[in-house]
């Protein structure tokens, strides 16, 4: 298309030339065109040109093909430009459009995730909260354990004395014995250091230190320590760790308990030792652990496979404490005393 327009311009200039070459001389002595020299006797020509130049009718209709193929190749190219972007606005919809939808299915995957992790939390929340409660007897895949539950707490229900208004039941987690009392009817109060989920309309908790409570002077009738004066002071459950504790927590018991109000207590026995989480008391110990108190009777037990039964002070004596009897992972003593015991004047 280049090379023809040069063309149309070199002709068109040859023929500008051709005609100045022809000019002629008029009367009047000015030099004119033949063209115009024939225009003083009528003849004309019409040319539909916009150059400022005479143009033969062939070099205009060439002009005019000219334009015509540049007119429909800049159609073509705007059409083919429509075109593909029609396509690009076809794929950016679809992709949006996509888009949209997989966000869509993001969100809701997220949210599943998210509910997902709610149920697990909740699940891990109530896993943690859940009561462990040491029953008396534990069923397990090759049989079944017997704990010292099954003589304490029995014991502890058998001692109670009638017409009772309050009892405070000591280190009441993991055992269910403050509820047992309270569907009974007694008016029960379980303390401890760490938080309890039983609950009962006659069962008041209160999550705080033995060793520093805040009841009244008196305030108990009967006060109840299964296998818990042994535990405090040493920091096994999350308690601080405090020397003496044990004497400590069984000083504001007697504070607490009304003048002949009734202990009734258990504790490991035997020779004097401290085994990982708990206290083992001998005779001398349990003396002094006592001072304060009147006690009217005492019980030993020693656990033989999974069977409690009772033994003299003088056989409870001769039980071994450098040896862990259930190991690392139960470091339980296999004997036990249980007593009852009143409340009176303490010599210091």
């Amino acid at each position: 298309m280049r090379e023809l327009r040069t063309k149309v311009l070199k002709e068109i200039g040859r023929r500008k030339t051709e005609d100045t070459e022809f000019l002629i001389q008029n009367p009047l002595g000015s030099q004119v065109t033949p063209w115009e020299a024939l225009g003083a006797f009528g003849v004309s020509r019409k040319l539909e040109t916009s150059y400022p130049y005479p143009i033969k009718p062939l070099a205009l209709k060439i002009r005019r093909l000219i334009q015509a193929e540049i007119q429909w190749s800049l159609q073509s190219y705007l059409d083919e430009q429509r075109r593909l972007i029609s396509g690009l606005l076809a794929d950016v919809n679809y992709l949006r459009t996509n888009q949209a939808k997989e966000v869509e299915k993001v969100n809701g995957l997220l949210g599943e995730t998210a509910e997902l992790k709610s149920r697990v939390d909740s699940l891990d929340g109530r896993l943690a909260k859940k009561q462990h409660i040491n029953y008396a007897v534990t069923r397990l895949a090759d049989g079944f354990v017997v704990s010292e539950r099954i003589i304490e707490n029995a014991f502890a229900i058998r001692s109670l004395p009638g017409n009772i208004k309050r009892i405070l039941d000591v280190g009441c987690c993991e055992s269910d014995l403050s509820i047992q009392l309270a569907t009974t009817g007694f008016d029960v109060y379980g303390i401890d250091i760490r938080n309890y989920e039983l609950t009962h309309r006659n069962f008041h908790f209160v999550r705080d230190d033995i060793r520093e409570t805040p009841f009244q002077d008196g305030y108990f009738d009967v006060v109840i320590a299964i296998s818990a004066i042994e535990h405090v002071g040493l920091g096994h459950y999350g308690d601080p760790e405090y020397r003496d504790g044990d004497l400590i927590a069984m000083k504001e018991i007697h504070r607490v308990l009304m003048k002949g109000g009734m202990l009734i207590m258990s504790t490991p026995f035997g020779g004097k030792s401290k085994i990982t989480w708990e206290r083992v008391y001998d005779n001398d110990a349990l003396a002094n652990l006592l001072e304060g108190f009147d006690v009217q009777k005492t019980d030993y037990w020693i656990k033989e496979r999974e069977e409690w039964r009772t033994v003299s002070l003088e056989e409870a004596k001769l039980q071994n404490h450098d040896i862990k009897p259930f190991g690392d992972d139960y470091p339980l003593w296999p004997c036990i005393v249980t007593l009852i015991a009143k409340k009176v004047n303490r010599d210091k």
